[in-house]
């Protein structure tokens, strides 16, 4: 993570405010039965358990539009 918030900084110049976001979202399957990798994740914004599939996203803004580097959990 180090090494990322390095390089991510080496981008930028001084005068510029850079920051880390990060994501997580929830796909939610609750009618399939029989999908590969298919999970029972908690929902933290209904605080309730699904079916489904959780993805976190990081991105990096330094005030102007958002670069996104999505990976899968």
């Amino acid at each position: 993570m180090t090494r990322l918030v390095l390089f991510i900084d080496g981008l930028t110049g001084e005068n510029r405010q850079s920051v880390l976001i990060f994501d997580d979202l929830l796909f939610s399957r609750n009618r399939s039965k029989k999908v590969e990798l298919l999970a029972k994740v908690f929902d933290h914004t209904s605080h309730k358990f699904c079916k489904g599939f959780q993805m976190l996203t990081m991105g990096w803004s330094r005030k102007t539009p958002l670069c996104l580097f999505p990976s899968a959990c």
